[in-house]
């Protein structure tokens, strides 16, 4: 496994997007339009969704880029998307956040905190919750519970999961979900995080889908009265900005354009270029067992593409210099061979260096 690793840890210039169809020939295209919603991503606001979980983690844009108020009372460049709604922060220029999430979960749920019984704080359990004494509350418990923790957990260590979904502002509880289109007008389980809320979804259990986020962006921008001309949906093909606000770079010219890569509704009519060698899946083929895997690397050859991407958490792989002796590096093993085994390209893209690199950086690979 080695020598297979080392040769495709060069290739990785990219994070994962669980799930999402993309041309990797065109990874580096400065925006990218949404067949599904009728928009676009791009600059800063394209680049944080590709590195942080992508459409399983905030879904597709659903606005264009407009100037809204935060919490904070201040204006920034603003993208309302399905599940989440992204804040450019000049202010924080060139550090991880440069872009930020708006807590929507904690907005949204504020009034009804002060009442609801399920967003009180609760003392500390005897039993194996995580329990938080920044807001007060556990994560864990029975079947569904657990399934919430897991998945809160499945960004990484507790330091990144808390960056990326907040703390718990709720216990977990039985909610009806709201008429689409913000929601499935179903009852789940589900718990409020600061910026999300986590619904369990039984009937889709043993899949990466078990538990899935609320549409908070979706009912956030019917709140805050979005002009409907900024949602309507957009034309293909039309030129972009590289950046969400200001010049790129140190030049004092405006912003350069880009036509954009356009991401297929679906397969039917994708041009896939030389047998699929130049496109593939960016997935997450850890933590998952042998016929899940078997399914997810089969799907792909079927749709008759060539490439698999997949992310590489570098400090659990090596947690001591030259240490690849864990668990984490046997998953990843396994994963290249069944890969190669299905004849398919393997891209690795390595995040979250290990402490003993002296990088601090968690969102990439640092120097």
């Amino acid at each position: 496994m080695r020598h297979r690793f080392a040769c495709v840890r060069t290739l990785a210039a990219a994070l994962m997007i669980v799930g999402l169809l993309v041309p990797v020939s065109q990874a580096g295209a400065a925006s990218d339009f949404y067949a599904d919603t009728g928009h676009y991503l791009y600059g800063q606001f394209r680049d944080y969704w590709n590195g942080n979980g992508a459409v399983s983690q905030f879904g597709y844009p659903i606005t264009k880029v407009l100037a809204a108020k935060s919490e904070n009372g201040q204006s920034y460049p603003t993208q309302y998307l399905q599940r989440a709604v992204f804040e450019y922060h000049p202010e924080n220029k060139g550090t991880q956040f440069e872009v930020l999430g708006r807590r929507l979960a904690a907005i949204q749920s504020a009034e009804r905190a002060k009442t609801d019984a399920n967003f009180q704080k609760i003392t500390k359990p005897a039993d194996s919750r995580s329990w938080f004494m920044e807001t007060g509350h556990s994560l864990g418990g029975d079947t569904a519970n657990e399934a919430i923790r897991k998945y809160w957990l499945s960004v990484g260590d507790q330091t990144r999961s808390i960056l990326v979904f907040g703390y718990p502002i709720s216990e977990p509880f039985d909610e009806q979900n709201a008429a689409p289109p913000a929601g499935d007008g179903q009852l789940h389980r589900v718990q409020y995080f600061e910026r999300y809320r986590l619904e369990y979804h039984p009937e889709n259990k043993g899949t990466q889908y078990e538990v899935l986020l609320g549409l908070l962006g979706v009912s956030q921008a019917d709140k805050d009265g979005v002009d409907q001309s900024l949602r309507a949906a957009e034309s293909a093909n039309q030129s972009q900005p590289n950046c969400v606000e200001g010049n790129c770079g140190s030049s004092s010219a405006p912003p350069p354009t880009t036509s954009g890569g356009t991401i297929g509704r679906s397969f039917a009519s994708l041009h896939i270029g030389d047998g699929g060698d130049g496109y593939g899946f960016n997935v997450d083929g850890l933590g998952i067992d042998d016929g899940q895997r078997s399914t997810l690397l089969s799907r792909v050859g079927e749709a008759k593409f060539g490439w698999v991407r997949q992310q590489v958490r570098w400090k659990a792989m090596e947690t001591e210099k030259g240490n690849f002796g864990n668990s984490y590096t046997l998953q990843m093993d396994k994963f290249i061979n069944d890969a190669d085994a299905k004849g398919l390209n393997i891209m690795l893209s390595p995040v979250d260096s290990p402490a003993w690199t002296g990088s601090s950086q968690t969102n990439g690979v640092g120097g």
